[in-house]
This record gives C-alpha cells, sequence and structure tokens, in this order.
C-alpha cells in the first residue's frame, strides 16, 4: 500500500489528496515497522513512526531511518510535541530551491529519552487519552456522515431544474489575494489558506495566519453568503462556507469566491452538495493535469446544480442547525482533552514529572 507522510503522520494517499495519484510505485521506498520517515510539508517538517507490524511504501522524495534503542510509539509522541520547534530549526526555504529540510541538522539534535519501561509507561497514558480523543471523532464523523445521508435521502432522486454556479451568485468567480501569511494577530483578520480548512468545511483552529501588509483588505473580507473552492493543488475542489462566528477573514490566491444569491439558495445546501458523489466526480473530470492540477473561475462557474425548493433547502438547513449544536458539544469534549494531552506531554516528555516503573 502506497501511503504519504503529513501533519498527521502515516496516511494513505487517498485520504490526503483528491488530484489522481500515479499507479506506478516501483521506485517507491518500502518501509516496515520502527521506521522513521521524514518529508516537507507545506508549514511544517512531515514526520511518520511506522509503529505497527505492518508494511507500505513512500514516495522516494521521503527519507526514511531505522529507529533503535527507543521505543517506536513514544518516539512518535515526542516527535509530535517536538515538531513546532524542529520545524523551526531545520526547515529551509529557499527562493530557488523551495522548502527542504536540514536533515544533517535535524539528526544531530540532541533528545533526552528516559529508560524504556518509564517510555512504554508514558506510551499507555498517552495512548489511553488517544483512545477517548479517537472516540470523539469517531462521534463526530458519524454527524457528518449523517447530513450526507439526508441530503442524498431529501434532493438526490429529485427532478429538481439545474442552475449554474455563476446564475446563483452576485460575485462570480474572483480570484483571492497573493499577499504573504504571518503569524497571526487579533487585530488583523484572519488569512483563510485553504490548507487551514478542515475535511468537514470548517476553520483549523490551530492553523492561524494574518495577511501581511494588505492594502485592499475590504476588496477580499469574506461575507455571508460566500463559498471558497480551491483552485490548484492536492486539494483542488475543496470548499469552505464562510461563517459570520469565524470573525473577520480574507482569502487566499489558490481559492475562488463565489457569493451566493440568498433569495435563489441556501449557502449551507450549496455546500453540502459540494461533498456529495456527483461533485466530487466533477471535480476529477474538470481539473486539468500537470504537477498542479487546477480548476479556474470559469470553470468553477459552469457548474451545474440541482435547486429545489427553497422551503425544501430550508428545512435541510434546520436539521443540520440541531446536527451542528451536537457537534459543536462533541467537538469542544475532544479539545478538552485534546488540552489534557497537550499538557500531559509537555510535563512527561520533558522529564519534568517521571512517571514510576
Amino acid at each position: 500500500t502506497a501511503v504519504a507522510i503529513g501533519k498527521y503522520g502515516i496516511r494513505k494517499r487517498e485520504d490526503i489528496y483528491t488530484k489522481e495519484l500515479s499507479k506506478d510505485i516501483s521506485k517507491n521506498k518500502i518501509i516496515m515497522k520502527n521506521t522513521l520517515t521524514i518529508g516537507m510539508g507545506s508549514n511544517q517538517i512531515d514526520i511518520g513512526i511506522l509503529t505497527d507490524d505492518c508494511k507500505f511504501c513512500v514516495s522516494p522524495a521521503y527519507t526514511t531511518y531505522k529507529i533503535k534503542k527507543c521505543n517506536s510509539k513514544f518516539l512518535e509522541y515526542y516527535m509530535e510535541y517536538l515538531n513546532p520547534k524542529l520545524s523551526d530549526l531545520f526547515m529551509i526555504v529557499s527562493a530557488r530551491q523551495g522548502k527542504s529540510v536540514d536533515k544533517e541538522g535535524l539528526l544531530k539534535y540532541e533528545v533526552m529519552l528516559p529508560p524504556i519501561g518509564e517510555q512504554e509507561k508514558i506510551v499507555q497514558i498517552l495512548k489511553t487519552i488517544d483512545s477517548i480523543i479517537e472516540k470523539y471523532e469517531s462521534l463526530l464523523e458519524e454527524k457528518n456522515q449523517f447530513i450526507k445521508s439526508l441530503f442524498v435521502e431529501m434532493f438526490e432522486n429529485g427532478n429538481f431544474e439545474e442552475k449554474s454556479l455563476d446564475d446563483i451568485s452576485f460575485i462570480r468567480g474572483e480570484y483571492g489575494s497573493n499577499v504573504s501569511a504571518i503569524e497571526y494577530e487579533e487585530t488583523l483578520p484572519r488569512y483563510v489558506r485553504i490548507t487551514d480548512i478542515t475535511a468537514d468545511g470548517k476553520l483549523d483552529k490551530n492553523s492561524l495566519a494574518s495577511p501581511k501588509n494588505e492594502e485592499n483588505i475590504e476588496k477580499y473580507l469574506l461575507k455571508s453568503g460566500d463559498i471558497i473552492f480551491a483552485r490548484t493543488g492536492a486539494t483542488v475542489g475543496k470548499t469552505y462556507k464562510y461563517n459570520e462566528e469565524d470573525g473577520n477573514c480574507i482569502y487566499a490566491g489558490y481559492c475562488i469566491r463565489f457569493r451566493l444569491n440568498s433569495k435563489i439558495v441556501d449557502p449551507e445546501y450549496i455546500f453540502r452538495f459540494t461533498q456529495t458523489d456527483r461533485y466530487l466526480k466533477w471535480v476529477e473530470t474538470a481539473q486539468r493535469g500537470g504537477a498542479q492540477p487546477n480548476i479556474n473561475s470559469k470553470q468553477y462557474g459552469s457548474l451545474l446544480i440541482p435547486i429545489p425548493p427553497f422551503e425544501e433547502q430550508n428545512k435541510f438547513k434546520k436539521i443540520v442547525k440541531q446536527i451542528d449544536k451536537q457537534k459543536f458539544l462533541l467537538d469542544k469534549q475532544k479539545q478538552n482533552y485534546e488540552k489534557l494531552k497537550k499538557g500531559i506531554m509537555q510535563k512527561l516528555l520533558t522529564g519534568k514529572v517521571r512517571v514510576k516503573i
């Protein structure tokens, strides 16, 4: 099985990318249990550690190392904790060569490891918290799947008039700002990049940035009725519906904005349409090939969408609103355990608190 290394460790390639992937994996590297794999992500060093007794393969662009004299799961937690610091120290950003990793410097970085027995005890503690977090994630995914199923049940077999995205929008195919991103400042708008959007179309609370020296912020401010679409790269086709509770936001150049006519369609309905198999199949056929697959504003504008009666859209929206309230409470509990895990990692992995064996 071909896998890739990303922000969340080792994952199947199709769980990360929406673009068509090469089927030729003959030059890939084999990785097995107790293998450390390093690559370069968008904003951080990508680190993956295979802790299960299985065999995968990765792109030759990754560097792999055999783990010795250390519990591999402990090292995985340790690397998760250290990654922000390691990325600051060993990411190389070059105008000519792009981003890379100072692997020599990274390998020389010294870490203090407790005895194997203590490593195993720490792993047990953190895995217990992880299992609770995973249960909340599973419950949240069940809610998302219910919404998708409800959409299909209510609208997929209806004989509704179809309109293009251009036909139902006040603002059509407007590209975002190309200004550089800086560390988030509360006095500035949030800079929404497509990588900041989660799988269920929400903004990642852990990925914050602001625009640098944007002279025309008003032009790119997101407002009620706005949906943005990813126009290029591995996430082409990904969407986000602006929510006012997200505050002042501007959107980045890899995105295209459509502001929907709320007298014709409810933005919630259109956003949920972009989660359907029909839309995803359209993305596959619409994107242009090459190293960076893309869909331009004209193509998005021509996307045909079935438009049910407004009262049916509103009925769907009310149900989704109730489910979103449930999701909010579940997500809040999940965040509490994530904060707990982060605090415990900071104490146990740095040796501030020792575990009795």
